[in-house]
């Protein structure tokens, strides 16, 4: 648990000094800098800068002179001056923002690949998965169209079927009802002999 704690504590460090780093060479705090983005430039800025004297230093002299409130152009030659001191002329300056301008688009480059990796992982699986499901609800759609057309057919039927059912019902109540009244007035026909046989 120690162990977690403290690489947490490390990484959390790290992420704030690449951060740091560059909120040392601009004002970042009202320009709208995406943190998480910063910290990764940072970090490759961070990773790339040796001990010389060259543009991530020359901003962060600046930025240290503008936090004193000099005058920005005071600040530069300031600056300028001071790299003259260490033999870094203004032109080694330029050719290593010049670098930092190609490790930009290079850490872009980076990032959109990462992130079409990512569109790959996650957002085309989607789509695909989208894809399948309405598929399958076109399949069901059909399907159910079948069923409905077969429910109708099978409506229809049960309609004639218990219309045939009533006709077969009444056709034996009549037909039971017809034999019951033979049976009725026969059996009246020989009451009577009966009764005449009997006197």
């Amino acid at each position: 648990m120690v162990h977690y704690i403290y690489y947490q504590f490390c990484a959390i460090f790290a992420a704030e000094l690449y951060f740091f780093m560059l909120d040392q060479m601009f004002f970042l705090e009202h320009e709208g800098i995406h943190e998480a983005s910063a910290r990764i430039i940072g970090d490759e800025i961070l990773r790339q800068t040796d001990t010389k004297f060259n543009y991530v230093k020359y901003r962060q002299a600046i930025q240290g002179l503008l936090m004193l409130k000099m005058d920005p152009e005071m600040a530069k030659i300031s600056t300028l001056t001071t790299a003259k001191t260490m033999g870094v002329q203004s032109s080694d300056i330029l050719s290593s923002a010049k670098h930092f301008i190609e490790l930009l688009d290079q850490e872009s480059d980076k990032f959109n690949s990462a992130l079409q990796s990512q569109y790959s992982l996650r957002v085309a699986k989607l789509i695909a998965d989208k894809n399948i499901a309405m598929e399958q609800i076109k399949s069901n759609q059909e399907q159910i169209a079948q069923l409905t057309s077969q429910l109708k057919i099978l409506e229809s039927e049960i309609f004639e079927l218990d219309k045939d059912i009533k006709e077969g019902e009444l056709f034996i109540e009549e037909k039971q009802h017809m034999f019951q009244n033979t049976v009725s007035k026969l059996k009246d026909f020989i009451h009577k002999d009966i009764q005449s046989l009997e006197k």
